[in-house]
């Protein structure tokens, strides 16, 4: 197994982008059923001016399904035009 640290400083941005365009693509099914702590968590999100995500104003939610799902997604490249 490798291990291959990730920078959400660096990638938080892309990895919310390339995770809300397979979603709204229709290329990654996300069941309200079955997944329904990842919909509440992107139901939640906010964002700071710099893209990333804003946790501060939460109240206490982790969004740690969120960032695993980008991760998740990280080697998955879309080609062609947006």
């Amino acid at each position: 197994m490798f291990v291959i640290p990730v920078s959400f400083n660096e990638y938080g941005k892309e990895l919310l982008g390339r995770s809300q365009h397979l979603v709204s693509k229709g290329w990654l099914a996300v069941s309200n059923v079955v997944h329904k702590e990842l919909v509440t968590q992107k139901r939640m999100v906010r964002f700071k001016d710099n893209g990333n995500l804003d946790k501060d104003e939460t109240s206490g939610s982790t969004f740690d399904l969120l960032d695993a799902t980008g991760c998740a997604l990280k080697m998955f490249y879309t080609v062609g035009k947006q």
